[in-house]
């Protein structure tokens, strides 16, 4: 959790320290905090700019916007690092803390002060209790997510109020669905059944997004029947049905999930985690109605599509089943690819990004060189979609098929070259030649009938 910190120059992390502590939400400007640091660090660069670029390059800073009275971004830690940084601070650069408090007399910035006392108070108790967690607000959740599987925190998480806990689960099973990784179920089991506060429509509804990270992880199918809210049950079951070759019935259970998720998000009709959004791009295209193709250009005209890297897959997918704006795709996934081996991307984009340029033959990652990398998906559907192009043992073949049957979702159906549709398409105007051709001869076959009738 901390080497990523550790290996970060000294200035940077006594830069990110003091934003973790204190300068991410304060009303400190970004150059008054670097003036702090210098005048009790006088070898911290005040004029220059390294640490924030080392910091902004490491994906743990972010500019928020520009102070033209300073003539200066103002930067805050991304949501990923704020907790693990903070935590980072309190538990191995307590010298630094000292500095913070004792000589510069730093207080707690009032946005994030809920948030900091309770990582202070779990972090001084020695993990075992975090009474402090009660006040939290439900957006304090997402910045929990990258410490979920930490399990010193699961006395914060135990103390949550129920509304931010159920906030915090959803956003923890779609972060690790994101990022490829894999943790064991009963510790989910765990971290539900720990938080008192849930209601019982509310343990039901998370049990349904365990279960269906259980699904993509490990591939367990759960044995009850599906309730019709079951959000994230019906999103399994759809899957599961676009695995199985059942295009139609896994567009109508699509639907059904988006029934229920429409009602409590702006961003109706699609989902912002990238594998099932993928998937439900899949079942559109080959199923190939009238209705999934309307589906997916009312997708692709949701302006929010261009905006979320998220999305990229699964705007891939579409416009090769529409045969749309295809430019962009290989150096779309390219620079996926890439931003998944430098690690500013989740793994999960980059490992459907290896797939795509296989499946769609875009060439954009030189897969075919001895020396090509190839992605090691941790996440037992990732990895039985892509493993008609992984180095996959028997074993490993096996195992995945004895789970998800012999059929994968993209794959399944093979893809068609330009040079094949065009053919396609150049037979079927030959035939409709043909046609009317043999349509027009058989009207002038009954005209000539009428005619000889009638001079009979």
């Amino acid at each position: 959790m901390f080497t990523a910190f550790r290996n970060l120059s000294v200035n940077a992390q006594r830069l990110l320290c003091i934003y973790a502590f204190y300068g991410t939400g304060s009303t400190k400007s970004f150059k008054e905090i670097k003036s702090l640091l210098n005048r009790h660090f006088p070898d911290f660069p005040y004029t220059s700019d390294e640490p924030e670029t080392e910091l902004n390059k490491n994906n743990m800073f972010e500019r928020k916007g520009y102070s033209w009275y300073n003539n200066q971004y103002n930067y805050s830690l991304t949501d990923h690092t704020l907790v693990p940084a903070l935590w980072y601070t309190l538990e191995e650069r307590k010298d630094l803390v000292d500095v913070f408090t004792s000589k510069m007399h730093l207080t707690v910035g009032v946005q994030y002060a809920p948030l900091r006392q309770a990582v202070f108070q779990l972090v001084n108790s020695n993990y075992t209790t975090c009474s402090n967690a009660l006040y939290l607000k439900e957006d304090d959740a997402k910045y929990f997510a990258p410490v979920c599987m930490v399990r010193q925190f699961k006395p914060l998480f135990d103390c949550m109020p129920r509304d931010v806990f159920e906030s915090f689960f959803i956003r923890m099973i779609s972060d690790l669905i994101e990022n490829d990784l894999i943790v064991d179920i009963p510790y989910l089991e765990s971290l539900i059944t720990g938080n008192r506060g849930l209601t019982l429509p509310q343990q039901l509804k998370l049990k349904g997004y365990q279960e269906l990270y259980a699904y993509i992880a490990f591939g367990k199918i759960p044995q009850h029947e599906i309730k019709a809210n079951d959000y994230a049950g019906l999103t399994m079951a759809a899957i599961h049905r676009v695995i199985e070759g059942k295009y139609a019935e896994a567009v109508k259970v699509f639907g059904l999930a988006m029934k229920v998720h429409n009602k409590t998000t702006s961003m109706k009709n699609m989902y912002m985690v990238s594998l099932l959004n993928y998937y439900l791009m899949v079942a559109y295209s080959h199923d190939g109605s009238t209705d999934s193709r309307t589906k997916t250009k009312q997708f692709l005209n949701k302006s929010s599509v261009s905006e979320y890297i998220s999305l990229v897959p699964s705007r891939i997918v579409a416009e090769q089943f529409l045969s749309t704006n295809k430019n962009w795709h290989k150096e779309g996934v390219r620079n996926l690819f890439i931003r998944m081996e430098m690690q500013t991307v989740p793994r999960t984009l980059g490992c459907l990004a290896y797939l795509l340029d296989m499946y769609f033959e875009l060439k954009a990652l030189d897969s075919d060189s001895p020396n090509a990398t190839k992605p090691k998906p941790r996440l037992a559907l990732l990895r039985h979609e892509l493993s008609e192009y992984l180095d996959l043992t028997d074993k490993e073949r096996s195992e995945l098929k004895s789970l998800f049957g012999e059929r994968a979702g993209l794959t399944a159906v093979k893809h068609k070259a330009e040079w094949e549709l065009s053919l396609e398409r150049l037979m079927k105007g030959r035939h409709r030649g043909r046609e009317q051709i043999r349509g027009e001869d058989n009207t002038s076959d009954v005209c000539d009938a009428q005619q000889s009738k009638f001079q009979r």
